[in-house]
């Protein structure tokens, strides 16, 4: 008997989430599976007496990627309604109350395995990223009720759980690190400047792409972070051969070349940046002394106080890896520990900005820049990376979830700053096509600063492609969005609605889809739709012909 812990996890969260607590259920000797649920043989679910899923919510109400194959599978229709009688199950999920679909995944989860025969072994749990502490406020809650649960089935003890990785000094030399393909950078270009700033690179290669898809990129740390971190654990740059440790109750697949210097083990493969988790925070406690030990157990603690200070200290302050070990005189984790509990870079995805039949790649690129509540300036690592002039960048096409629009029907597409990437990508795959039945509702601050794809989009206004509706926040004094420029353009809008447009709405600003929804009811009632009429249209839209990007 043992707990199976599956997770659905875009961002890496929910993985981490489950990692945390197959690291718990392990410490208490409960025998542990840990595993993404795409990657789990669905046929042995119904077999196991206990399963946890940890699961998160992307764009606007999707699973994610390494579930998708799984939540296909289950909602099939065909499937008996005892199918997992005798499984008893709970469901943590991740989300942002600020998104109209919070949480939506974890909710359905929770009522299909229901409704297939299952049990719930407690309550489910929903994190929210809008919540001081972020999903930690759920999560230690929801755990107390978890452990009480399974405290009736397992018999608690204390064990020590062994690292993920296990490290040995390599005799080898170096092998060439392959994370992803070298690309190589074609230029680097600034295209907007005074009121946001905006990049855009031009990378070589043949790829295969469609409209829609992106360019997932492996970012490097800066070396003043690789430094640091070596001179503060005073560490040499040995090489090492680093593989999954057989005693682990869940052991990672391999992820290292087979010899790697430790320099280039912080540099391409550590996530340095990212603040240390609670749980990197309990290992530094356990290798501290003195004063510092005191200070690591207090955040590190499952308790009110302990998330705050955390979250005061940590997370409000985006400190990073080598930012905590200097204040705290650097613990000596050892290294298997600390790869364990740094995690790896991950890819961060960018909207290919440029038409499948062009010969190179096109991004734009919005360096993010912030000021933590101390006043401290933090950059973030991947975009600051890219803008930096590097001659070759390490990446893959991933497949996006755009839908195809048949070329007979008007395409609306609404966005805001870079959000206009994927569509000029779409813009140019349809011109090339012949279609000009394409209406781009397109929002920044000021036409002369920060309207990317200007003079391209005017060329092809020009031509009679697309028809181009400006909203310019900062040029007058009251400022001015683009759920207002449809309102504004109602005739036009419900005519293009009412012969049967796709709508297309992509932007930073994770609200925009909301607003829009909004301005699109308001424009065909203007247009004289009843309520009724209204509400039915809008319905099919949304089900049919409306898709949203916002982050």
């Amino acid at each position: 008997m043992s707990l199976v812990i599956l997770f659905g996890s875009q961002t890496g969260t929910a993985e981490e989430v489950s990692y945390d607590l197959g690291r718990s259920a392990a410490q208490k000797g409960i025998p542990v599976q840990v595993c993404s649920l795409n990657k789990y043989p669905l046929e042995q679910l119904p077999l196991q007496k206990f399963v946890v899923f940890v699961v998160s919510t992307t764009g606007q109400g999707q699973p994610p990627e390494n579930m998708c194959g799984f939540w296909k599978a289950i909602l099939n229709s065909a499937l008996p309604s005892d199918l997992f009688e005798g499984v008893q199950y709970s469901v943590f999920g991740l989300g942002d109350s600020s998104y109209e679909e919070f949480n939506v995944v974890a909710r359905k989860l929770w009522i299909r395995m229901g409704k297939l025969g299952a049990v719930p072994l407690c309550r489910k749990g929903l994190g929210d990223d809008m919540h001081d502490f972020e999903y930690e406020a759920e999560y230690h809650p929801w755990c107390q009720v978890l452990w009480e649960a399974l405290s009736k089935h397992f018999t608690f003890t204390q064990c020590e759980v062994p690292p993920m990785w296990e490290v040995q000094v390599s005799s080898e030399p170096q092998t060439q690190l392959s994370r992803a393909p070298s690309l190589k950078v074609l230029s680097t270009q600034q295209v907007a400047f005074e009121y946001s700033e905006t990049w855009k690179l031009q990378i070589q290669g043949s790829f295969s792409y469609q409209p829609g898809d992106v360019l997932c990129v492996y970012p490097l740390n800066k070396q003043k972070l690789v430094e640091s971190t070596l001179e503060i654990m005073d560490w040499e740059n040995t090489n090492l051969k680093i593989i999954p440790n057989k005693n682990h109750p869940f052991p990672p697949d391999p992820e290292f070349p087979e010899s790697i210097s430790l320099k280039d083990l912080l540099t391409y493969y550590l996530d340095l940046q990212k603040p240390p988790t609670r749980y990197f925070i309990s290992l530094l406690a356990k290798y501290a002394k003195g004063i510092y030990k005191e200070k690591l157990e207090e955040m590190s603690a499952p308790t009110v106080d302990g998330r705050n200070e955390y979250h005061r200290y940590v997370t409000k302050e985006r400190r990073n890896v080598p930012e905590v070990l200097w204040d705290f005189q650097s613990p000596q984790i050892p290294l298997g520990y600390f790869i364990e509990a740094a995690g790896l870079l991950r890819p961060r995805s960018f909207s290919i900005a440029s038409p499948p039949s062009q010969t190179q790649i096109d991004l734009f690129i919005s360096p993010i820049t912030y000021n933590t509540p101390f006043g401290r300036v933090v950059e973030g690592l991947c975009s600051h990376y890219l803008t930096k002039s590097q001659e070759c960048i390490f990446g893959f096409v991933k497949k996006g979830d755009m839908p195809l629009v048949p070329e007979n029907k008007p395409l609306l597409m609404i966005c805001t700053g870079a959000g206009v990437a994927p569509f000029r990508s779409l813009i140019g795959h349809r011109v090339h096509r012949g279609c000009r039945n394409n209406t781009l509702v397109y929002g920044c601050r000021h036409p002369d600063y920060d309207f990317l794809c200007k003079d391209e989009l005017e060329a092809l206004e020009a031509s009679g492609y697309i028809s181009v509706l400006p909203a310019f926040s900062r040029t007058q004094e009251k400022k001015y969005y683009v759920y207002q420029k449809l309102k504004d353009s109602w005739e036009f809008i419900s005519q293009q609605l009412l012969d049967g447009a796709y709508v297309f709405v992509c932007s930073s600003y994770q609200n925009l889809p909301k607003f829009v929804k909004e301005s699109l009811t308001q424009v065909l009632l203007k247009a004289g739709l009843t309520q009724e009429q209204v509400s039915v249209f809008m319905k099919d839209l949304i089900k049919t012909r409306f898709y949203a990007e916002a982050w």
